[in-house]
């Protein structure tokens, strides 16, 4: 669900259509576009975990092989649909900012190298933050799970409440009341899941012995209580020592 949708491009590319009341509907560009994506995603998702099993990456092209040829080519493939979709991923912020802000009464000098400028600005961000977290799938996760939880399933289902009670119409057995909450509940529950294992991805990723990148001697811990080790398996708890070792052998938070 975290991959298949895009509210910014949606909503430019709706305002831009010849026809916009052809963007919503049962057979509508936004219903076709988003039931293809999805046989796409399941298909090579079915096709990744049938190959790799339980060795498969968070991006099923960390697996390929990088001595044959084919699996160099989908790779390029890969990157150039994402640098030529990328100007349409800020497309919409970009805008606002332009027509609402900067540019609100049209007395900006040279707006076209002023636009360039915001978007040179949006380019190095994005980059910072892949260069700071080498591993991107857990910082994916966490946006998504903020962002796409909030804006797909929360948010419109709080609209759709308060439409609804404005209009004091919740439909037959309050069928409406109901689907609402029914979203805000499940928006809820992946929004904390998906955090949860996102921060869990963060601390094994940046926590683990690889990431210890520092010539420090390790955080001395004191010894576990014997019963505690033992209730937990004969084991000391390890989320609190990877949790030390995130904060040191993350960039973002050296010196």
């Amino acid at each position: 669900m975290f991959s298949v949708t895009s509210v910014g491009a949606i909503l430019a590319v709706e305002s831009k259509m010849r026809n916009p009341e052809k963007f919503l509907g049962w057979v509508g560009m936004l219903g076709r576009t988003t039931i293809a994506v999805l046989i796409c995603y399941v298909f090579f998702g079915i096709l990744g975990y049938w190959k790799y099993v339980v060795e498969v990456e968070g991006a099923v092209s960390l697996n390929l092989p990088t001595n044959e040829i084919v699996s160099n080519a989908i790779k390029v493939l890969f990157a150039l649909a994402i640098f030529l979709s990328y100007p349409l991923t800020g497309y919409v912020f970009i805008q606002i900012i332009m027509t609402r802000y900067w540019n609100k009464n049209n007395d900006l000098k040279h707006p076209h190298c002023m636009e360039y400028l915001l978007r040179c600005i949006f380019l190095l961000i994005t980059t910072s933050n892949a260069l700071l977290f080498p591993n991107l799938i857990p910082m994916m996760t966490l946006v998504g799970s903020f962002s796409i939880s909030i804006l797909n399933l929360i948010g419109p289902a709080l609209l759709d409440f308060c439409l609804c009670y404005s209009n004091g119409d919740y439909g037959k057995m309050r069928w409406k009341l109901l689907r609402a909450l029914a979203f805000i509940i499940l928006g809820i529950v992946l929004l904390l899941v998906g955090v949860i294992y996102a921060f869990m991805d963060m601390i094994d990723d940046f926590g683990g012995a690889g990431g210890l990148t520092t010539d420090e001697p390790p955080i001395s811990s004191p010894e576990p209580d014997t019963t505690l080790a033992e209730a937990a398996g004969g084991e000391a708890a390890p989320e609190a020592e990877g949790f030390l070792r995130f904060l040191r052998g993350n960039p973002i938070f050296k010196p």
